[in-house]
């Protein structure tokens, strides 16, 4: 792994204390580069991560290098946002180094966020993707280089490291915890791993070297599902619309339904049942943690699961009103008389004298109904939108306006209610526009 160095090139080292950043500290800071230790203490282990944090100021101390601790209370975090304790961690710490690199980018001309995984964790993190059910660019290990984080070490084993070590003369603590079986990575290297050299002593090489294979494999991978991204997947708004047909045709469509499905909170687990949204009916859906994805006709859509906002709006007065929601915005502006009105889809006029206020901004419903302009005759909105082929994720934002007397006046950005269309200009007139985001 390549990285250009120059006197104007920042390295934020994290560390831990443990053998492997201890290693890279030494190694890094032989280099021309402004070099200033991270170290995050968890408070996890008591008056061990005491003894880690003292050890890593110490060290600092030692060599003349800038120190930033940071104390955080890990287990009030992971009480408030949920998930496990490794992954709140992790994100505590990354979050940290990002907003440290931050402050750091109008002083050099790089900053670099390194840290210490070295080959055997790359390994392991292998390991545990593969168990835990994967595709391909999670048997990829851990990547070596994202836009500003590096993982120097990651050509080292953990046995070259302590060689390293030993022949400097050079001290680390230990994290007891690594020593227990009690998270899946630690089993897979107290329990998993002995075995495996038992079986093939070669292991680890023959994984590695199929770890790199995968990469390779990987960046084909990626360089296809673009190819189809570009040429089916379809984008309005925060809708994503995917072509069943198209889809279907490509060889290897499930692996393409994953590459998209995945970055939308979908888990491996429910890949299956986004794969039989392909022969559902319409209205069929599966939902991660923050979208749904489901069927409508000839695509799959995948949204966003509708935002807590207000169910309705109250508009008591017509002068110059506005509304918010998550969608767009609805202005409501009298005027006293009109030389001229332009029928457009995102406008509304209608005899001010004829609504009764306040008033209500709602969903529609099921049961409603309306006068379409034109028509003149009562039709149910399910229906109306069946005629206009409106989609699932479209009803569902879907914005009408209903007067004090529970009649509907305009289903907005589609149509007027033809009871409340104008007669004649020579009158107040209320105008509704809505503007969509």
């Amino acid at each position: 792994m390549q990285i250009p160095l120059t006197e104007r090139t920042k390295i934020l080292l994290g560390i831990s204390g443990g053998k492997d950043s201890v290693a890279l500290f030494h190694l890094v800071r032989q280099l021309p580069v402004s070099l200033e230790v991270l170290h995050m203490n968890f408070q996890l282990r008591g008056e061990e991560s005491e003894r880690d944090a003292n050890f890593v100021r110490s060290l600092c101390v030692q060599y003349n290098t800038p120190c930033l601790i940071n104390a955080v209370d890990t287990f009030s975090t992971q009480a408030v946002q949920g998930g496990s304790i490794q992954e709140v961690a992790r994100t505590l710490r990354y979050n940290w180094f990002e907003e440290v690199r931050n402050t750091q980018l109008d002083l050099y001309e790089q900053v670099w966020i390194a840290t210490a995984h070295q080959r055997d964790d790359m390994i392991e993190t292998m390991l545990f993707h593969f168990l835990r059910g994967t595709g391909v660019q999670g048997l990829t290990g851990i990547p070596l280089k994202t836009s500003y984080v590096c993982r120097p070490l990651h050509f080292a084993s953990s046995q070259e490291i302590i060689q390293y070590l030993h022949e400097k003369q050079l001290t680390w603590v230990e994290d007891s915890s690594n020593a227990k079986s009690d998270y899946t990575r630690n089993q897979i290297r107290n329990l998993l791993a002995p075995v495996l050299t038992e079986i093939q002593p070669d292991w680890r090489m023959n994984l590695t070297n199929s770890m790199q294979r995968f990469q390779d494999v990987a960046e084909i991978y990626k360089d296809a599902f673009e190819r189809f991204q570009r040429k089916f997947i379809i984008k309005e708004g925060d809708v994503v619309k995917v072509p069943v047909r198209g889809l279907k045709k490509q060889k290897g469509w499930r692996s393409y339904l994953w590459l998209m499905i995945q970055s939308y909170s979908f888990t491996s687990k429910q890949l299956d049942d986004c794969a039989h949204l392909l022969d559902a009916i319409s209205g069929k859906w599966v939902a991660s943690a923050t979208h749904k994805i489901l069927k409508n006709r000839d695509y799959l859509l995948i949204v966003p699961i509708a935002s807590t906002e207000a169910e309705y709006f109250i508009v008591d007065e017509p002068h110059a009103e506005q509304v918010q929601t998550s969608s767009g915005k609805l202005s409501f502006k009298l005027y006293e008389q009109c030389g001229a009105i332009h029928a457009l889809n995102d406008e509304a006029w209608i005899p001010y004298h004829e609504i009764a206020f306040p008033l209500k901004i709602r969903r529609w419903k099921v049961a409603d109904y309306f006068y379409p302009l034109g028509l003149g005759k009562k039709k149910k909105l399910s229906r109306f939108f069946i005629d206009i082929k409106l989609s699932i994720p479209e009803k569902e934002h879907q914005w009408i306006v209903e007067d004090a007397q529970h009649r509907i006046v305009w289903i907005v950005g589609k149509r007027l209610d033809h009871r409340f269309r104008v007669k004649q200009l020579d009158v107040p007139l209320l105008q509704i526009k809505w503007e969509p985001k």
